[in-house]
């Protein structure tokens, strides 16, 4: 077992946040300089450049803002996302783990990579799980069935998050691989989605993460658990694998289920914009659209934006 790092922040954070939360993809975490609530202790992102004020769900996976993650998990609750991460199929996990460091990854023991592969591949799979096996049949030398979990494998599997949920996780999961933090995996044939995870020190670098047909969790460290100079071979091993096993194949990329829509919100608010202020702010317009699930689509408008009159002198 190996601590999981950011790739975490999907299972303990954003999945249970979108399926059960109440949260959206356009919902905001303020991204500055923050503590966690039972203790004294800074959360700190990778680096100062990356304290953006109000963030979206969607960027603060698409960079992997710790901040967001941690003030996200403190607003649905520790205990919901330790449930959710229990039922992806992590086993690793202690009664002591459930608490705010859990969603960037900061565990008693660590995962294990088949787990960690497994629970992003339920995503893949449209939120179902399906428990993992090393094999399918195991058969003596004249053809005769001795174990078989071919009927496991091709069951309806246990559902963990809502179809909609995963669609929307995986949506913003392509955005790490286009412009974030997995930018130079990115295989370019096919379509692909996944998170890195880097842990303190760099002692762990990871990439999980699928295309249409396959899901690949690359890990990587010292048996000693010494710091790394560097993580990004991780990335490389895992572009590697899966531009090889994709060759050949058509790209469907992932289809959309019903139940999903659009909308224009405010990025900094997560709201609906107001007309002809939001878009004017001095960085920049800050209107996007954004998918929800049917009937999450904000009704409130921004209140983080506002026009005036005011003074010049």
């Amino acid at each position: 077992t190996r601590q999981p790092g950011s790739t975490f922040k999907i299972l303990a954070v954003y999945a249970p946040a979108l399926d059960a939360g109440g949260k959206t993809l356009a919902s905001v975490e303020d991204n500055t300089v923050t503590t966690y609530a039972s203790s004294d202790k800074q959360v700190k992102n990778a680096s100062d450049n990356e304290y953006t004020g109000f963030t979206t769900f969607r960027e603060g996976i698409q960079h992997s803002y710790n901040v967001v993650a941690v003030r996200a998990l403190a607003e649905i609750g520790t205990s919901l996302g330790y449930q959710y991460v229990q039922d992806f199929g992590i086993s690793t996990l202690t009664s002591g783990d459930n608490n705010q460091a859990m969603g960037i990854g900061g565990i008693t023991n660590g995962v294990t990579n088949v787990e960690l592969c497994d629970a992003y591949a339920t995503i893949a799979n449209s939120g179902k799980y399906h428990k993992p096996t090393f094999y399918t049949k195991v058969m003596d030398h004249d053809g005769n069935v001795i174990l078989d979990k071919t009927s496991e494998q091709e069951s309806d599997g246990k559902e963990v998050i809502k179809e909609t949920t995963a669609w929307l996780l995986t949506s913003a999961m392509q955005d790490v691989f286009e412009g974030g933090t997995a930018s130079r995996a990115n295989i370019g044939n096919i379509s692909v989605a996944g998170k890195t995870g880097t842990t303190n020190d760099s002692r762990d670098t990871w990439l999980a993460g699928f295309s249409p047909y396959y899901t690949c969790t690359v890990w990587g460290g010292y048996d000693d658990n010494s710091s790394q100079s560097s993580t990004i071979y991780s990335k490389n091993i895992w572009r590697q694998i899966m531009s090889q096993i994709n060759s050949g194949l058509t790209d469907p990329g992932f289809p959309m289920p019903s139940g999903i829509e659009q909308a224009t919100v405010c990025k900094k608010s997560g709201k609906l914009p107001v007309a002809d202020v939001c878009n004017a702010d001095p960085r920049g317009d800050q209107t996007y659209t954004e998918y929800f699930a049917t009937g999450t689509v904000p009704t409130e408008t921004c209140d983080h934006h506002i026009r005036l009159n005011i003074c010049t002198a």
